[in-house]
């Protein structure tokens, strides 16, 4: 008798039922939620595991960036402008 029809002969011969209890299952579908939350968060960090996506995300946030910066110069620019046509601006606008 070769390994393999040894085995299958056993395997048959087998008949040990494990028990299970209700915490066994709540456990088991317990862990089996909680991978199905982590899943979903990493759904979206694994977008930028796809090179067009992770450029796309990239060009948003250096536009974003841009827009930022280019408020926030404009602003100080106009600030300085002020004060170099109105010195008393200095202390009415607390700049």
């Amino acid at each position: 008798m070769n390994p393999d029809q040894q085995l299958s002969s056993l395997l048959r011969e087998w008949k040990e039922v494990p028990e299970t209890t209700s915490a066994f299952r709540r456990d088991v579908w317990g862990k089996i939620d909680a991978r199905r939350r982590v899943s979903r968060t990493e759904g979206w960090f694994s977008l930028l595991a796809v090179p067009r996506f992770a450029i796309a995300a990239s060009a948003i946030a250096v536009f974003a960036g841009m827009v930022a910066g280019n408020l926030q110069a404009r602003s100080a620019g106009e600030a300085l402008y002020l004060r170099s046509v109105d010195p008393l601006s200095l202390h009415t606008h607390g700049r």
